[in-house]
């Protein structure tokens, strides 16, 4: 079974908590996300989410603030060595479409619902159900 080492970004965006807000607003543009991870000596420190700087981009005043005044203290993560199945349940029961990865305390990734969803396409044939993952309970098909 995969687990979300196997799936996650290991390079994505991140910010120190020092740029600005404009600054962050500019790169979800041009890299088209929604949500980037704040890291601050390897271990992660908040999410700053595009629904966050809203306001911003209509407030010059805030523009030059730093991102860190714009992050999420309180967010999900997931183990790098957690079974993909139990990522897939996270996003089921959440409406964010990416968690931070981390390996004990160290942010060590993204992973996106998008690249779930490819992996459990690519599996093709083979059985993989993440819930089975989850429980260690998987049902017997009936005819």
């Amino acid at each position: 079974m995969p687990v979300v080492a196997d799936v996650m970004k290991s390079d994505p965006l991140v910010f120190t908590g020092s740029e600005t807000m404009e600054a962050a607003i500019r790169e979800f543009a041009q890299r088209q996300i929604g949500a980037a991870p704040i890291v601050i000596d390897g271990k992660l420190a908040g999410m700053v989410t595009e629904t966050a700087l809203l306001d911003v981009v209509f407030d010059p005043q805030l523009r030059t603030a730093p991102v860190s005044e714009a992050a999420d203290g309180e967010f999900r993560a997931v183990d790098a060595a957690s079974p993909l199945g139990r990522a897939a349940h996270q996003f089921g029961l959440t409406a964010v479409d990416c968690l931070p990865v981390v390996d004990g305390e160290s942010f060590v990734g993204m992973l996106l619902r998008r690249d779930v969803l490819a992996c459990a396409l690519d599996a093709g044939d083979t059985p993989w159900n993440p819930l089975a993952e989850m429980t260690g309970y998987a049902p017997t098909p009936t005819s």
